[in-house]
C-alpha cells in the first residue's frame, strides 16, 4: 500500500489520477463491505478488532479517500484478506 501514497503524492492534483486513486478506494470499500457481511461483522465489531474507529469503517467501506495503508493493513488482517485476494478481486474487475 506505501505505492499508492507514493503515487499520490507524485500524480496529485491530476485530474485523472484523482479519479483513479479514488476509484481504487472505492474498489477497496466494497471489498471490505463485502468481506465484513460474509464473516458477519458489524462496522463496530470490525472497527474495534482492527483498532479504528466506526467512522473510520464506514469511510472505507464508502469509498472515501485519504484512509491510509497502515488503517487497510489493520482492517485487511482482520478480515483476513491477503494481497493475493485484493489482486484477484482487481483482475476480475477488469474483465
Amino acid at each position: 500500500m506505501d505505492l499508492i501514497n507514493y503515487g499520490y503524492r507524485i500524480a496529485k492534483g491530476t485530474s485523472e489520477f484523482d479519479e483513479t486513486f479514488f476509484s481504487l478506494s472505492a474498489h477497496l470499500g466494497k471489498l471490505v463491505f463485502a468481506t465484513r457481511l460474509e464473516k458477519k461483522l458489524t462496522q463496530q465489531e470490525l472497527a474495534e478488532q482492527a483498532e479504528v474507529s466506526p467512522k473510520t469503517i464506514h469511510r472505507i467501506e464508502g469509498g472515501a479517500g485519504g484512509v491510509t495503508d497502515n488503517t487497510y493493513d489493520k482492517v485487511f488482517d482482520v478480515l483476513e484478506i491477503s494481497g493475493e485476494e485484493i489482486g484477484e478481486y482487481f483482475l476480475q474487475k477488469s474483465h
